[in-house]
């Protein structure tokens, strides 16, 4: 299997003590490590709970195994808002996604589709499409009804998100359930 991309949610307290250990994993394999911010989706009595781990002390704890060197975006495996880097002769990358203290909403060109047929535009509003009512459209106009509705979930995508400023977060479900 290739890329294989292992995405990791940083919390203090939780698993703070295994960002070298994924780090390493980049030199000797060829992995693609994602660290990514504790996003106040869902349940965030968690998060009030002082679990934040800011993605910028995990870089520089990574940063002390090596010199870590910008990946040009279009060598990046699936692109998106992570900030990726990878050391000098790793077989695989880093990438850091800081939602909350580095927002990135202005390169995110992310959308969410959940097993139950809503798609996210963006995981910072309680915005969602439902794409069923295309979905269950006779077959010769359901192509056109699915790109009419992710085009509407694409006007709907904020120019940023709410993490900080709207608590609690309005989010329908936590982040296992949404897909990510």
């Amino acid at each position: 299997m290739h890329p294989v991309k292992i995405n990791c949610v940083l919390m203090k307290g939780v698993n703070d003590d295994e960002i070298e250990a994924f780090a390493e994993l980049t030199l000797r394999y060829p992995l693609h490590v994602r660290f990514i911010e504790l996003m106040p989706i869902g349940n965030v009595g968690f998060y009030r709970q002082g679990h934040l781990l800011p993605i910028g002390e995990a870089r520089v704890r990574c940063a002390r195994l090596g010199e870590l060197m910008p990946v040009a975006q279009d060598e990046t495996v699936g692109g998106g808002p992570a900030q990726v880097f990878r050391y000098p002769e790793a077989r695989g990358t880093l990438g850091f996604i800081g939602a909350c203290t580095e927002n990135f909403c202005q390169r995110c060109n992310r959308m969410r589709l959940s097993a139950d047929g809503y798609l996210y535009p963006c995981l910072g509003h309680g915005v969602r499409v439902d794409l069923k009512p295309a979905l269950k459209q006779p077959a010769a106009a359901r192509s056109d009804a699915i790109l009419a509705a992710v085009e509407h979930a694409l006007l709907c995508k904020p120019q940023g998100h709410q993490f900080i400023t709207v608590m609690p977060h309005p989010a329908f479900r936590t982040m296992r359930a949404i897909g990510g």
